[in-house]
């Protein structure tokens, strides 16, 4: 099974690039956006997810103002070749680890954006999250890259146009992929369980670093992952440096 992207040197294994590396229904493949403009005016958050087993792309967009959320949401069968363009969006990859436009093309939910990201630091890659449950049950096993930068572009909701300058609207990227639970889950013979989680995520903006915090525990508080770090803003020679410090 080729796709367009078999003729780049890009193959991990022997396989094409569009077979998936297992039949998990919850194999997935995602980015993830936002961007908040500094005094509060607005806040929105932006996704597109590739489910390669179950066949589906999704993706959403949400703007926050005036203490009014105002969204839209796509899904559709996901193409082989894993176009990130799915109903009125579409992502396009300017440069790699740099750039990455995202746009909402007018639709009849009245909302709609061109939106471009700038990277303001390097591409983190965090550590592996890979959790198997007390079963033996692999639950969660997934990379993710997380990035800082600011936007530029506009954003147009119910005919009112709002600028998005990059002095004004500093944001986060996260890209992930692997194995993580989504949609209906597979029927077993095993008892159910009830899902929990503690997971602290935290990406902060300073004016002359950003820094980055992520935990994982289980219900009995032991912590099965713990990462942090300071950034530079790039360019710079300083390269990410451990975080210190204890959490209280």
């Amino acid at each position: 099974m080729l796709t367009p992207f078999d003729d780049f040197p890009i193959h991990p294994s022997a396989d094409p690039i569009a077979h998936p590396a297992t039949g998990d229904p919850n194999h997935y493949d995602r980015y993830w956006f936002n961007g908040h403009q500094k005094v509060g005016d607005f806040y929105f958050g932006a996704a597109m997810g590739h489910y390669p087993v179950r066949g589906v792309i999704d993706a959403a967009f949400s703007l926050v103002r005036d203490g009014v959320e105002h969204s839209v949401f796509a899904s559709g069968t996901m193409p082989l070749d894993r176009s990130t363009t799915i109903g009125p969006f579409r992502i396009e990859v300017v440069e790699p680890l740099r750039i990455i436009r995202y746009l909402v093309e007018p639709n009849e939910h009245d909302i709609s954006a061109d939106l471009t990201f700038e990277a303001t630091t390097v591409a983190v890659e965090e550590p592996r999250q890979r959790l198997v449950g007390d079963d033996g049950v692999l639950g969660m096993d997934h990379t993710r890259l997380t990035q800082w930068g600011t936007w530029r572009g506009s954003i147009v909701v119910d005919g009112v146009e709002l600028a998005v300058e990059p002095d004004d609207v500093p944001g986060t990227r996260d890209r992930s992929w692997g194995v993580r639970p989504v949609g209906a889950q597979v029927t077993t013979n095993r008892r159910p369980r009830l899902p929990q989680v503690f997971w602290l995520w935290a990406p902060l903006h300073f004016e002359d670093r950003f820094t980055h915090l992520a935990l994982h525990e289980r219900s009995d508080g032991t912590r099965w992952l713990e990462t942090a770090l300071v950034l530079p803003r790039q360019p710079s020679p300083q390269p990410p440096s451990d975080g210190t410090g204890e959490l209280r």
